[in-house]
């Protein structure tokens, strides 16, 4: 019989605005990292001026620096749900 062990790790969002959220923006789990609900919202939490295209690059903005803080990058993406 064969044992894995699974390490689940859950770090504080790295922008302030969001580490009173009531869930995970990113966790990872082995060698995945999984990321959830953003929005187009600064560091400082202020909706980003300039419309739809500011705030989705916003988005992704945010979503890089989750990757990074877990030890991952934007080209080791294999999954987006947009809504």
């Amino acid at each position: 019989m064969t044992t894995t062990e699974n390490i689940v790790e859950t770090r504080p969002a790295p922008f302030t605005w969001a580490q009173s959220a009531q869930y995970s923006q990113g966790t990872k789990a082995g060698d995945l990292v999984f990321t959830s609900g953003q929005a187009g919202y600064d560091d400082d939490g202020n909706l980003v001026e300039g419309g739809f295209e500011a705030q989705a690059r916003q988005v992704f903005r945010n979503i890089e620096k989750i990757l990074h803080q877990h030890g991952a990058s934007m080209s080791s993406v294999v999954k987006l749900t947009a809504y």
